[in-house]
């Protein structure tokens, strides 16, 4: 946890941080956002949930996710055999972090923020050259989508009621959109089998009701960034037929120019 130089003696707000690089890649990709948010007051915390970070045995994730594939199918098929999964577990790790933080002293609980984040890069929409887990590496270098950081902040804010707002940058658009082709770049331990039965993603941020959320970069499937029009259609779907997008819900097709800590300040004035 990372607290303000101008702490005062009362409760700050605080930003409670996921990724699958963890805290290493926070300070690494986003220390401008963080230094940003340090400056307005607000408390950052970086949170290694398991399999992640400094918990992913030793293993960096700064170089994509295509490269520890293996360790995360792993991961995965262990609590698959448990009768758990990967992300039901960090969920559990989640929700711990956030308890303890609204328990301090220090901690604003009405003014909890939730950020996640991917620093993969995303493939190309045209001339994808498509290809199998196994297959030899063809003239592109294809990555692994990263929709960790993403899909734990929407899903931590649906358990906790007192989680403020909530920013899922570089996640996946739907569950749905991994079965639109045969071939998909999603890592294994983000997958809930039978998920699809009970509600996708755009189900999750419409229950999330009068929060503020904001979906940034987001992906489909084959881990290509989507135009503002594809990501508002293809998230209609969890909002009804005759409801339009929730007025403090943000959409943006890539990262903002203003960053992060603008958005996620902007949310204390509410």
């Amino acid at each position: 946890m990372i607290k303000p130089q101008s702490a005062s003696a009362r409760r700050s707000p605080v930003v409670l941080a996921f990724a699958q690089g963890g805290k290493e890649a926070f300070l690494a990709h986003r220390r401008g956002d963080i230094a940003a948010l340090l400056e307005k007051g607000v408390i950052v915390c970086l949170a290694d949930v398991r399999g992640t970070g400094e918990t992913a045995d030793g293993i960096s994730f700064s170089v994509g996710r295509e490269a520890m594939s293996a360790p995360s199918a792993s991961l995965a098929a262990t609590e698959l055999m448990l009768g758990t999964t990967a992300l039901g577990q960090r969920l559990k790790d989640a929700r711990t972090v956030v308890r303890y933080l609204t328990s301090r002293n220090d901690v604003d609980s009405k003014r909890l923020m939730l950020w996640g984040d991917s620093f993969v890069p995303t493939n190309p929409r045209e001339g994808l050259l498509d290809q199998s887990v196994g297959q030899e590496p063809g003239p592109q270098v294809l990555h692994q989508s990263d929709p960790l950081g993403s899909l734990l902040v929407l899903l931590t804010a649906l358990y906790e009621d007192n989680v403020h707002a909530v920013a899922a940058r570089g996640g996946l658009v739907s569950y749905l959109s991994v079965l639109g082709d045969p071939f998909c770049y999603v890592p294994q331990d983000v997958i809930v089998p039978g998920i699809l039965e009970t509600a996708d993603i755009s189900d999750i941020v419409s229950a999330l009701g009068s929060r503020a959320v904001l979906l940034e970069g987001l992906v489909d499937g084959r881990n290509r960034q989507l135009t503002d029009s594809e990501l508002k259609l293809q998230l209609r779907s969890g909002f009804g037929p005759s409801q339009s997008v929730p007025s403090l819900l943000t959409i943006r097709e890539s990262f903002g120019l203003t960053g992060i800590a603008t958005w996620l300040d902007g949310q204390l004035s509410r």
